[in-house]
């Protein structure tokens, strides 16, 4: 079969007639090739028509088998979209019982307020502003004796009154004042170098930080439960530490020592080896570069790849770095 989707069928031979003059009559021997030939084409055609037969059967299953399929998700997916409809309803009905409740309970807390005590003891202990007293060489002069007793004795007893209200604020404002201090007193008032946040990708540089962490769960979280300590370490982490912490699955963040132990894991991996190794390749001193600030960045490149080796083997190793990275004019000859 052709790529066109014919069929190719061998009929007869193209050299049967070849010679042959027309005029002459028939011979039996040529009429018993041609007989041979036909029976050869009824042969071919008809094996060819169960072919095509068998391919037009399985065809015709394999369409049957697509529509029952697809009558089959139709259907699922129409029974879906109804119990969607359904759970929507219902969900719209759940809602506006929900505002319904809501309002009237609302209400209902106003109207207690209003009816109860509560409006009358926030009035009775609202503070009142207090005026201050006239000086004395602003009072109003006033003739006859009377009148200069009254004013008198009324003016004793307003600042009696006064001098208890200012004494009661002043007693109030200092109680506020010591609950306000006591409030806000924590890590963040006291005194010391402060935690900052972790924004390395090295366990090097991660081991250096978590012993500055460990030392402020000592000073500041002696009382507090693991999970505060876990939500206090993520709160210290920046992005890429961050991302490792939320791929730890639960059982790898139970406690902070196991969470510490499993970042630590994570950034000691093969991945981020290699990511230091590169950096590290990279760094040299750049132009305009001192001595001073480049030994600041190649220093932590080379603890961090050089971290499993023993002290001695470091220094020689960060001596070696410095001495191929610095620039020429520094290096020995």
């Amino acid at each position: 079969m052709s790529g066109s989707e014919d069929w190719d069928l061998t009929v007869c031979d193209k050299k049967l007639l070849e010679s042959k003059i027309f005029s002459n009559p028939a011979k039996i021997g040529d009429l018993d090739k041609v007989y041979k030939e036909v029976l050869g084409l009824e042969e071919a055609v008809s094996r060819t028509f169960r072919v095509v037969n068998r391919n037009i059967s399985q065809l015709n299953e394999s369409d049957a088998d697509i529509q029952k399929d697809t009558n089959a998700g139709f259907a699922e997916v129409a029974v879906r979209v109804d119990n969607l409809d359904l759970k929507v309803g219902k969900l719209e009905e759940k809602y506006e019982k929900l505002m319904i409740d809501l309002e009237s309970r609302d209400n209902l807390e106003y109207d207690e307020i209003r009816s109860s005590d509560a409006s009358r003891f926030l009035t009775a202990n609202k503070r009142t502003e207090i005026i201050p007293p006239i000086p004395p060489h602003k009072i109003p002069s006033c003739s006859g004796a009377n009148v200069t007793e009254k004013q008198k004795s009324l003016g004793n007893k307003s600042n009696l009154v006064q001098n208890n209200a200012v004494a009661l604020i002043n007693n109030v404002d200092q109680q506020h004042t010591n609950e306000f201090e006591l409030n806000v007193l924590g890590e963040a008032s006291t005194s010391g170098p402060q935690l900052g946040v972790f924004s390395g990708e090295t366990a090097f540089a991660f081991d250096e930080w978590m012993v500055k962490f460990t030392d402020y769960i000592d000073v500041f979280g002696m009382a507090w439960t693991e999970p505060e300590k876990i939500n206090r370490l993520k709160l210290y982490l920046g992005t890429q530490a961050r991302s490792i912490f939320e791929s730890l699955t639960v059982t790898e963040r139970q406690t902070l020592a196991t969470t510490l132990k499993n970042i630590r894991k994570k950034l000691d991996s093969p991945h981020f080896r290699e990511l230091a190794y590169k950096r590290l390749a990279a760094c040299y001193q750049r132009e305009s570069e001192s001595v001073n600030d480049f030994i600041k960045r190649l220093v932590p490149l080379v603890n961090s790849t050089s971290c499993q080796v023993p002290p001695e083997v470091k220094e020689e190793t960060l001596c070696r770095c410095f001495m191929e990275k610095v620039r020429p004019e520094y290096q020995r000859s």
